[in-house]
């Protein structure tokens, strides 16, 4: 039963993305065979992988898909509003903390062409993609670090079937072991220049309570949004120090509420 659950649930993913993302027709039956054909080889790990163009904010992308889960990314960044700063009509600077392959980065790139955008992805092959995704933008720049508590090399989880289920904390026995770069989020924003961050999205898998640990400089960053994973880490405290920090604090439970999506603002006008 759970099994066909998913199975609808990854069929919708397919069908929603691509009616309401699909640039053109031809990109539209590719997204729709060839997340079909995903679907049904999904537990074998097809090697397809094809290249269509998507349409969101007035502006066109390209975006080569290579896994059923590249579906719910889209579904969940594109069309799920998770993140809910719809007003904005410009922005200078973005940081993207757990890039992933990079869809929310293309996100913020579709939606905010103008502002100067920082991406942070220590999983080897999901960075592979990330660079892939932002090579037709300037505007963006990508690291293989990861955002932790401190200057380390650090232990990381790297799931070789599903870039998306990479974490900080062991979860699948499927998930191989793997050391990367890791540094504290006032050195990474410190390396901007100390600006000022419209917006820092965090999607960290389980890190967030160290990233967040002794960082003190939440007056240099204006909105954050992203996941917290209660299920990983100590999310009561991590949303408590948020809403400590920011005058508004938007929250919307997922996975039977043991995930958040967050939203917080200290943003005098959004409208702006």
């Amino acid at each position: 039963m759970i099994f066909i659950k998913r199975a609808i649930k990854k069929y919708r993913w397919v069908t929603k993305t691509a009616t309401k993302l699909a640039a053109d027709s031809t990109s539209r039956l590719k997204m729709l065979t060839g997340g079909l054909w995903l679907l049904l080889t999904d537990s074998g790990k097809s090697k397809l992988s094809f290249r269509v163009r998507i349409s969101c904010f007035g502006n066109n992308a390209k975006i080569v898909i290579k896994d059923i889960g590249d579906f719910g990314l889209l579904e969940e960044v594109f069309l799920s509003d998770n993140y809910p700063l719809h007003n904005y009509k410009k922005l200078s600077l973005i940081v993207d903390l757990g890039a992933n392959i990079g869809i929310s980065t293309l996100y913020f790139c579709m939606k905010y062409p103008e502002a100067e955008i920082h991406s942070y992805e220590p999983d080897p092959q999901n960075l592979e993609r990330l660079r892939l995704l932002s090579s037709d933008y300037p505007n963006v720049t990508v690291y293989d670090i990861a955002a932790w508590s401190h200057n380390d090399e650090l232990v990381f989880y790297s799931d070789p079937h599903r870039g998306s289920s990479s974490s900080a904390v062991k979860i699948r026995d499927r998930q191989k072991e793997i050391k990367v770069k890791a540094e504290p989020l006032k050195e990474i924003l410190g390396k901007l220049g100390g600006r000022q961050v419209d917006i820092l999205k965090i999607d960290v898998e389980g890190a967030e309570e160290q990233v967040f640990e002794n960082f003190n400089d939440f007056h240099l960053i204006t909105n954050l949004v992203g996941e917290i994973h209660s299920d990983l880490c100590n999310g009561d405290k991590v949303i408590s120090l948020i809403k400590k920090h920011y005058k508004s604090v938007q929250m919307e439970p997922f996975n039977d509420g043991k995930r958040f999506y967050i939203a917080a603002s200290n943003a005098d006008d959004v409208s702006n």
